[in-house]
C-alpha cells in the first residue's frame, strides 16, 4: 500500500468522501430552480471554512468560497482538489492503479 498503513489509507479515503461530499453539495444547489443563487451564499462560507479545516490550505478555502460564489463555476470540485493537494501521496497511488487497471478513461482500445 505504498508504505503506509491501514489506518492512514482509511483516513486518507474517509477525507476523500467528504471532500466529495462537499463538492455534491456545492454543485446540487442548483437541483431546485431558484434557490440555487441563494443555497450559494449560504454555502460558500460553509464549505471554504470546511476546506480550511479539513485541508489546512487558506489558498484553497479562499478559492472555494469564490468558486461557489460565482455562477458556472459549480462544477470545478474544489474540495476534492484539496484534498489531492493535502494527500498527494495517496493521489498519486490511486492515479497509478487507475492507469494500471485501464480506469482512466475512453482511451482503450477494443478488440472485436
Amino acid at each position: 500500500m505504498g508504505g503506509k498503513s491501514v489506518e492512514e489509507w482509511l483516513h486518507a479515503l474517509v477525507m476523500l468522501a467528504i471532500a466529495m461530499l462537499i463538492d455534491v453539495i456545492g454543485t446540487a444547489s442548483f437541483v431546485i430552480p431558484g434557490v440555487g443563487e441563494f443555497a450559494d451564499v449560504i454555502w460558500a462560507p460553509i464549505s471554504a471554512v470546511l476546506v480550511k479545516v479539513l485541508f489546512e490550505s487558506t489558498l484553497l478555502a479562499g478559492v472555494n468560497f469564490v468558486e461557489e460564489l460565482t455562477p458556472g463555476l459549480d462544477f470545478i470540485p474544489t474540495a476534492t482538489i484539496a484534498w489531492a493537494n493535502k494527500y498527494r501521496d495517496f493521489a498519486a497511488l490511486l492515479l497509478r492503479a487507475a492507469k494500471r487497471s485501464g480506469g482512466t478513461g475512453g482511451n482503450r482500445r477494443t478488440t472485436t
